[in-house]
């Protein structure tokens, strides 16, 4: 699986996917190989961080969230605000370097 390259758009993430943004859920739109239109996208990674894949190659759900929200992909580090990786409610999620993002992981 490749890692992500920012090569998913806007539109194919609206295409793909459903996002609640009170709870932070993404659900898939469409059914499409082994995941069925209506249920939950996305599994945990290693770090706790949820990822999609979408034509061979992983995203980071927070990301395809930021694009989904904003129309852009994020320009630096997305931090889960509350410490929380799996809480992708867009109003726990902001840009910050990387330095700002590791003062939080401590």
């Amino acid at each position: 699986m490749q890692q992500a390259n920012n090569t998913l758009t806007y539109e194919q993430a609206h295409n793909l996917f459903i996002y609640d943004d009170s709870t932070g859920v993404v659900y898939n739109r469409v059914h499409r190989n082994r995941v069925r239109a209506g249920d939950r996208a996305g599994y945990t990674g290693n770090h706790g961080y949820m990822s999609v894949q979408v034509d061979g190659i992983q995203y980071k759900l927070h990301r395809v969230i930021w694009l989904m929200v904003y129309g852009e992909w994020p320009y630096g580090e997305i931090d889960h605000i509350n410490g929380e990786r799996a809480d992708n409610r867009i109003a726990n999620l902001r840009i910050v370097d990387r330095s700002g993002n590791q003062r939080n992981a401590a």
